[in-house]
């Protein structure tokens, strides 16, 4: 059961169970009439084998930076040596395999031929292009990584409508500078660390100007905004839901206010806040959007 618990753990559970709750919630706000249950669920395994799959790769090619890093070293399976290397790409071979399967049986059945598209986008670009090919090479990586979320939600939108339309594109972009806004923060946070297992984050790569890692995060959070008070003007949502929005980017705001009055490379009790509130921060807006497009 403990070798089970590791495999499990492989595929980062929680990322993948945060991952599916956005799929789930762009499904919903979509859909314009009664769920196609069938269609619904054999999406929703393409959908969690995928993403389970990424997230196997992305623990099996970064294993020696997970070793490093204090973040990551007592908490990935790898780095705690519970699986080997080759038990771990075994296991990914396979899961691997079988989302591919997956993926071409129920787009044969269901004729959902975008399918694959958005599948092959998100797998490139966080698989190969940013955990394979530039994550050790350029802090630009994360700009390419965050594809895979839009295309994750573009999926959804497609599986519920059968298109992709202008507000599916508006959350999906959400998405996107989202993924930038958290990853940004996590780079403020574990700069150091990050520079002692050589991968070059922006933090890393601007440590002697720390004025840029911080204006870049700060404009993904005002892109990230910007978008999330878009769907009103959509006809997506109540009114009402603009001034929930306002209010939970407020605190946002107001923090990263406080870091950029503040030199962030001494700031951790800041940054680290900052880590923790933009994680649920994608959560917490769709269940809004949810909750505001039924009230609608």
């Amino acid at each position: 059961m403990s070798k089970l618990r590791s495999y499990i753990l492989l595929t980062k559970p929680h990322v993948t169970a945060s991952v599916y709750y956005t799929w789930i919630i762009a499904y919903l706000v979509a859909l314009t009439g009664p769920v196609n249950l069938t269609k619904f669920i054999l999406e929703s395994i393409v959908i969690l084998l995928g993403i389970s799959w990424g997230n196997a790769m992305n623990n099996l090619l970064d294993y020696d930076i997970d070793e490093v890093m204090r973040r990551t070293r007592t908490k990935r399976v790898l780095a705690r040596r519970e699986l080997s290397y080759e038990e771990a790409k075994k296991f990914c071979k396979i899961l691997g395999i079988a989302s591919i399967l997956t993926t071409i049986v129920v787009t044969v059945l269901l004729k959902d031929y975008l399918t694959p598209a958005l599948y092959a986008l998100a797998m490139i670009t966080y698989v190969y292009l940013y955990t394979a090919l530039l994550k050790r090479r350029s802090w630009t990586s994360i700009l390419v990584a965050a594809f895979a979320y839009v295309a994750v939600i573009l999926h959804a939108w497609y599986v519920a409508t059968g298109t992709i339309t202008i507000p599916g594109l508006v959350i999906a972009f959400m998405g996107y500078f989202w993924v930038l806004t958290h990853l940004w923060a996590v780079a403020m946070h574990w700069a150091e660390d990050y520079a002692l297992a050589g991968v070059p984050t922006i933090t890393v790569k601007y440590w002697r100007r720390p004025w840029i890692p911080y204006l870049a995060t700060f404009t993904a959070l005002l892109a990230t905004c910007l978008l999330a008070l878009t769907p009103p003007l959509l006809g997506l949502v109540s009114p009402l839901y603009s001034l929930v929005i306002l209010i939970v980017f407020a605190s946002e705001i107001y923090l990263m206010i406080r870091i950029g009055l503040r030199d962030w490379r001494g700031s951790k009790r800041l940054t680290f806040l900052c880590y923790k509130l933009t994680y649920p921060l994608l959560a917490v807006i769709f269940t809004a959007l949810l909750i505001f497009h039924v009230l609608a």
